[in-house]
């Protein structure tokens, strides 16, 4: 992604949510290895620490070890996440897997616990869609940053179907 638009995307994510959202959001970063940037938090605490981690991170480099992120974000819904609430992973990778690290079979774990796995494409690889499927997620291709900005816009994107609102006063929807 030498034009950085999954960050791009991702700023646009964060500034999306009003200061009250209840949503938690975390950030892994994997090439050869995986890392948290940011543990699991309200995304009013997270968003700064979101954008500076971008900063630092803006120019990978290494191997494609899919299935080590996979792992570390599980890791950190484990050690991190709200019990009862919907989980859901975004993984964006700009190829395939090229480190054996095994994506599907990290995927599967995840969805084992009750984590979504969806997968952002951003370089139009086929393989991809194992690992969506393996996580229960599905895969999106994105291929410059409106459509990742459309895609963020999309409340399926997060595990979302439906929305109901109720009247607190009248208990009417």
């Amino acid at each position: 992604d030498p034009t950085h638009d999954r960050f791009t995307a991702l700023q646009g994510l964060l500034n999306s949510f009003g200061p009250g959202a209840n949503v938690r959001i975390g950030l892994v970063f994997f090439a050869d290895t995986a890392s948290t940037a940011v543990q699991l938090t309200s995304v009013s605490s997270a968003a700064g620490a979101i954008n500076s981690a971008l900063t630092a991170h803006a120019n990978p480099n290494g191997s494609t070890a899919i299935g080590r992120g996979i792992q570390a974000a599980t890791s950190e819904f484990s050690a991190h996440g709200t019990s009862g609430a919907s989980k859901v992973m975004i993984v964006f990778t700009d190829g395939g897997e090229t480190d054996n690290s095994n994506p599907e079979g990290a995927a599967t774990t995840a969805a084992a616990q009750g984590i979504r796995v969806n997968v952002v494409d951003l370089g139009g690889n086929t393989a991809n869609q194992q690992i969506a499927q393996a996580g229960g997620g599905t895969v999106l291709m994105a291929s410059d940053s409106q459509q990742l900005a459309d895609m963020f816009r999309s409340a399926q994107l997060v595990g979302i179907s439906s929305i109901e609102v109720m009247n607190s006063t009248t208990g009417q929807a």
